[in-house]
């Protein structure tokens, strides 16, 4: 997540899927396969960083044990729009 050898416990988490593949249980299967990976790897800390809008995947994160701790207003440009 940051360089510093005290966070190389930590590591912050991304998944995708392609448009058409939501609500399927593919984002889940994926986020299990890889929570349990990075458990396996030493990892202690895993944050998710979220897009403002994105319903599903918060819903998602909290149901796989993710809790919100933090919110980012504007500090990313994706699509031509501040996030």
């Amino acid at each position: 997540w940051k360089e510093r050898t005290a966070y190389r416990y930590t590591l912050e988490t991304t998944v995708y899927l392609a448009p058409g593949y939501e609500g399927k249980g593919i984002g889940r299967e994926l986020m299990e396969r890889l929570i349990e990976e990075c458990r396996r790897d030493g990892y202690r800390a895993l944050i998710a960083c979220v897009t403002e809008g994105n319903a599903a995947s918060d819903a998602l994160h909290l149901r796989l044990g993710f809790k919100k701790v933090s919110h980012f207003k504007k500090v990313g440009l994706k699509f031509g729009r501040w996030l």
